[in-house]
């Protein structure tokens, strides 16, 4: 009997064990956001970039313009506004868009770290169908930095 008790005892031991290491990976339960975003889409056939001169849309396609808007409340690492850790796509109709070559010509277009406790705008600029309507956009993201990519949030009071 003696045996048997040792043997539930350890098994409740080792489970309690496991419990606490998932929960220690898993950041503890812990969902607080560390950045805050939102975003807007403009649609629109041109726009005047940086240097004065008007970009037009290609036969066929509309540029489709994200303003980002990002708070860093608590990331150490920083934001990174730079498309490659940033990873955002566009999708219309079940394809997705990358970002456009036309996005590093916007005068919103930054490539910046947002540092803990600051906050800022940036564009992402797309090419997307012709006639295409915000609505039918959906909009979507990876941040790809280490192992520790921020807790993210969608605040639309941004």
């Amino acid at each position: 009997m003696q045996k048997k008790t040792k043997i539930i005892v350890g098994a409740v031991v080792v489970l309690a064990v496991i419990v606490l290491l998932a929960a220690a990976a898993s950041g503890g339960g812990s969902s607080k956001a560390e950045v805050r975003y939102n975003y807007s889409i403009e649609v629109t056939d041109s726009f005047t970039t940086d240097s004065g001169y008007t970009a037009s849309s290609g036969t066929g396609s509309d540029f489709a313009i994200v303003t980002w808007t990002v708070a860093n409340d608590s990331y150490s690492d920083g934001f990174s506004t730079n498309s490659l850790t940033f990873d955002a796509d566009l999708t219309v109709n079940g394809l997705t868009y990358g970002t456009s070559a036309y996005m590093y010509s916007h005068p919103g277009y930054l490539l910046a770290t947002i540092e803990q406790g600051h906050s800022a705008s940036f564009v992402y600029v797309y090419e997307v169908p012709d006639g295409t309507a915000v609505s039918d956009i959906e909009v979507s993201f990876e941040y790809t930095w280490t192992f520790d990519p921020p807790k993210m949030e969608r605040d639309e009071s941004l």
